[in-house]
């Protein structure tokens, strides 16, 4: 007898590597969008080697500035959470980088003065303002972060301050993984540490078939270690990466 049931159809598996702190928002839309997910952090989000001290100084002379940039989600969240005084904050002008950096400012409270279009340094170079009297910027960032956009500024005349407000590195406990039983069909890298770690961690020889990057510095570290990028999200957000997942 012929049977008349119909196989559902393979969800396709996909991997995110994003650091636990990080990664829900992204795995509750990309569940919610058909996918099977699996959570793989290759980061982990620490104090940098100081323990914050320059932060914390920094902060002390925030009435020194005329800007404040956040570059991240995870060096807003640490900035604001150093935060005493708000008055002080109150009075300067803030441009943040992406859309996950200015929803933790208003989950903060505070409005973002400049969000340039292109959720990278290179578009708020372009958005950001031309030189005041004496400029002064204040860039909270990751230990071993780009080093474009603070020498792009000096450039252009600003005095930089960069304070390292965390750094990124390899968790100190995660599983195993074998992408031969896991049978994983794509994996999400939304910063180069976060490739660079999974090739440490897992080797080369478990990277699933197809690579999807946040956006062009993501693109070229993965390029770095000689493997094809198959999706480039066109916004480098969490909807960007869906969306150019859904459209593939």
């Amino acid at each position: 007898m012929r049977n008349n049931k119909q196989e559902k159809p393979k969800r396709t598996k996909v991997i995110v590597t994003r650091a636990l702190s990080q990664a829900k928002p992204l795995l509750k839309k990309l569940t919610e969008s058909g996918f099977e997910t699996f959570h793989l952090p290759t980061i982990e989000i620490r104090p940098p080697n100081d323990d914050g001290k320059d932060l914390r100084e920094s902060i002390q002379r925030l009435e020194e500035y005329d800007w404040i940039i956040l570059t991240s989600s995870n060096g807003a969240e640490i900035f604001l959470r150093e935060i005493n005084d708000r008055t002080v904050i109150d009075q300067k002008q803030i441009a943040v980088i992406g859309s996950g950096t200015e929803k933790t400012l208003k989950e903060h409270g505070f409005e973002a003065d400049l969000i340039p279009k292109d959720f990278l340094a290179e578009g708020l170079i372009q958005a950001f303002p031309d030189i005041q009297d004496n400029g002064r910027v204040l860039l909270p960032c990751a230990a071993k972060a780009r080093d474009f956009l603070p020498t792009a500024l000096r450039q252009s005349g600003w005095t930089v301050d960069v304070v390292h407000a965390y750094q990124t590195c390899i968790p100190e406990q995660f599983d195993s993984f074998d992408n031969q039983k896991i049978g994983a069909d794509c994996i999400i890298f939304t910063s180069p540490s976060t490739i660079e770690n999974f090739i440490t961690m897992y080797g080369v020889e478990n990277m699933p078939p197809k690579i999807i990057s946040i956006g062009p510095v993501t693109t070229k570290a993965i390029r770095d270690f000689n493997f094809h990028v198959d999706l480039e999200a066109k916004l480098s957000n969490i909807q960007g990466i869906v969306n150019c997942l859904l459209e593939k």
